[in-house]
């Protein structure tokens, strides 16, 4: 699966957060000894550029945002893990619960 996306495109965030840095890694030699471009140093800045590398370390938990807020399982839920893994939201729960609240009011 990497391998094959990697044919269309550049690594982004969500891949070095979905698949981790080795695997990626692993991927890039693969295409290194058929002889095409490779970019670990990329792997390695986005890697770097991550505020998690998992979910359960984001500082408010699903259930915390449902028991507070209301919040219900489903689509918003992998928004917000989105902003965070993008970094257009930071890891805190001030900035958490706001982004929750702004989404409920649309």
């Amino acid at each position: 699966e990497i391998f094959r996306f990697r044919m269309e495109r550049e690594v982004t965030k969500q891949d070095v957060y979905h698949y981790g840095k080795d695997l990626l890694k692993e991927a890039e030699t693969l295409r290194q000894a058929q002889r095409l471009d490779v970019d670990y140093e990329r792997i390695a800045e986005l890697d770097g550029q991550l505020l998690i590398h998992d979910k359960h370390e984001i500082v408010v938990n699903g259930g915390k945002l449902m028991k507070e807020l209301g919040f219900k399982p489903g689509p918003d839920l992998g928004r917000t893990l989105r902003a965070i893994v993008d970094g257009e939201l930071a890891n805190d729960e001030e900035s958490i619960m706001a982004f929750v609240q702004a989404m409920k009011q649309v």
